[in-house]
């Protein structure tokens, strides 16, 4: 990390996010390169990323919902993304799922909170869905026992035309799954 970045840390008056685009750019290079993820887009040409660096910069941004998202790409906007319209603001809505994801091991009850869940079914033309089921204490074997007898249960629902529910997250304390949201048509 340049110098001055790691200076302006130490500074309580002074954050990263209050940064210009360019300058952010700087850093989250920095970050790609460190972390080869340069490598991701093309292995055959390190730079490829260079193309997308925007568009990182977007997703990065706009990983967290409540504080500092930057969902301006109006024509004064300096972030300049590749990528438009609905592939970028899903590459968003999956980084923040990621996100969400990570608090979810912590937090199996967190699955249903409809921000998650909203994320989900943005991410899936509203046709899906968290549910979770917990056991309140963990007792080894007969917990493990028991979240497989539940599992059964749920995916017993489901058809060869139609997958119900598919178990994501094994945990300690239950499972989360994800649920498809059956629409009938009323005629």
């Amino acid at each position: 990390m340049p110098q001055k970045y790691i200076d302006l840390q130490k500074e309580e008056s002074k954050k990263i996010r209050d940064l210009s685009v360019a300058q952010h750019r700087e850093i989250i290079t920095v970050i790609i390169k460190y972390l080869n993820l340069d490598r991701l887009i093309d292995p055959e040409n390190s730079d490829s990323y260079l193309e997308y660096l925007d568009d990182i910069l977007f997703i990065a941004y706009n990983t967290q919902t409540r504080y500092d998202t930057n969902w301006n790409l109006s024509s004064n906007s300096d972030l300049t993304p590749k990528l438009t319209g609905d592939k970028l603001n899903s590459l968003a809505y999956l980084s923040c799922l990621a996100d969400r994801f990570a608090s979810i091991i912590k937090h199996p009850q967190d699955a249903l909170q409809p921000s998650i869940n909203d994320l989900v079914g943005r991410l899936s033309n509203r046709q899906l869905k968290l549910s979770y089921h917990s056991i309140a204490e963990n007792r080894g074997v007969l917990t493990n026992i028991l979240n497989n007898a539940l599992i059964d249960a749920h995916t017993n629902l489901n058809t060869n035309e139609q997958k119900y529910y598919y178990p994501l997250l094994y945990l300690p304390t239950g499972v989360v799954f994800i649920c498809a949201i059956v629409m009938h048509l009323i005629s």
